[in-house]
């Protein structure tokens, strides 16, 4: 199988959490240079090893560095080019957590620290990278002079400046992330409530991020409905191109303003109904089915319990004893179908005008298995 990337990469934060995550996800996925950098060199140098006993082919440099220093930036910069001859992947993930206190007993040292090392060291690193594409080759439409990836930065913004330069900039703005920086509060149950929020009831793995920022090399192909024909026969032949040159490309398509292709019929204008009918058929060759991996225990009884507290009805709370918990915890729901049911519920005892009741809840599980066993195939679904 051909590798998806190519090339030398740049990573702050690397020796951890989700920048050791990124170097793993970039080098599976081909490239052959890999630039570490991170203010811990213990954990810089562990990170190394685990990847040179995967990846024996890998080259790697390890550089100590703290992102709040320009200069230790730049440096590490020049000194990966002229190691690898240029940079076409910047990932920048070094951060640092807060104290976690409130505004009004927060030091504002404190405050500094985090704004320095979240928001000006992405702003560091970045810069530094550009300034050293800018003076690189540009490899064509697929490849540029370089892409760099934020993660949860503002700055991913820089976008449009640079675009036309051929350099490439995303930024990825996860949530909540089991990563050391969350730790301590994960552990002692400060995050619970945070978590059961989060639509699939859990904390994101590094992985999962790391995987991301390895696919955001791919190319953006973006396509705004204002530049697509309103004759329905011309919109056909156009998104068959646009799909065939996406497929080429290997790129994502981003279809801005989709919707207005998707308003109800109307008696009213036949033109739009024309564009509709091609619009739709098209959409339904994409089958896409995001699997959840299933909650543990604990996890699910808590998730079960911030959604039970949340589901009061103007008769009352939800009356759901300890063994009834236990029955639903045992039904092995991810946090997305448990989220997604819940609404079923709520309309249950809307209608019987009565609390949350076990009954309703039952229900709802029941007929959730029922589609996800027919959706499967009618695999069974324990």
């Amino acid at each position: 199988m051909a590798s998806i990337l190519k090339g030398a990469a740049y990573i702050t934060g690397a020796a951890s959490g989700i920048g050791k995550a990124t170097a793993f996800a970039l080098a599976r996925n081909g490239i052959s240079r890999l630039a570490l950098t991170d203010v811990s060199q213990k954990n810089l140098d562990s990170t190394s090893k685990e990847l040179k006993e995967k990846f024996p082919k890998l080259e790697i440099a390890c550089m100590q560095l703290d992102v709040c220093d320009g200069q230790a930036i730049e440096s590490s910069v020049v000194e990966t080019v002229k190691i690898f001859g240029r940079i076409d992947v910047g990932v920048n993930v070094a951060g640092i957590g807060g104290s976690g206190k409130a505004t009004d007993v927060l030091e504002e040292s404190g405050w500094l620290k985090v704004i320095d090392v979240n928001l000006n060291g992405v702003w560091r690193s970045q810069k530094a990278q550009i300034r050293a594409m800018l003076k690189q080759e540009n490899l064509g439409i697929r490849e540029g002079r370089g892409n760099i990836i934020n993660v949860a930065s503002m700055y991913g913004l820089d976008a449009n400046a640079y675009a036309a330069q051929g350099i490439r900039i995303n930024a990825i703005c996860p949530g909540y992330v089991r990563t050391p920086l969350l730790q301590e509060s994960t552990e002692a149950g400060l995050m619970d409530v945070e978590i059961a929020k989060t639509p699939m009831g859990r904390m994101a793995e590094v992985e999962e991020i790391g995987d991301l920022s390895e696919r955001l090399k791919r190319s953006l192909y973006s396509i705004s409905a204002g530049e697509l024909p309103i004759n329905a026969a011309k919109l056909e032949g156009q998104l068959s191109r646009i799909f065939k040159t996406s497929s080429h490309w290997n790129a994502i398509i981003l279809l801005d303003e989709a919707d207005v292709f998707l308003e109800k019929w109307s008696s009213q204008d036949l033109n739009r109904n024309a564009l509709v009918s091609v619009f739709l058929p098209i959409l339904n060759r994409i089958h896409v089915m995001l699997r959840y991996d299933d909650l543990s225990k604990d996890a699910g009884k808590k998730v079960w319990e911030q959604f039970i507290k949340r589901a009061s009805m103007s008769e009352g709370p939800a009356r759901i004893n300890s063994e009834e918990l236990k029955s639903l915890v045992d039904s092995k729901l991810n946090g997305r179908q448990i989220k997604n049911f819940m609404v079923t519920v709520d309309v249950l005892a809307t209608k019987d005008k009565s609390p949350v009741l076990f009954s309703h809840l039952r229900k709802a599980v029941t007929a959730s298995k029922k589609f996800i066993t027919e959706f499967n195939g009618r695999v069974e679904v324990n």
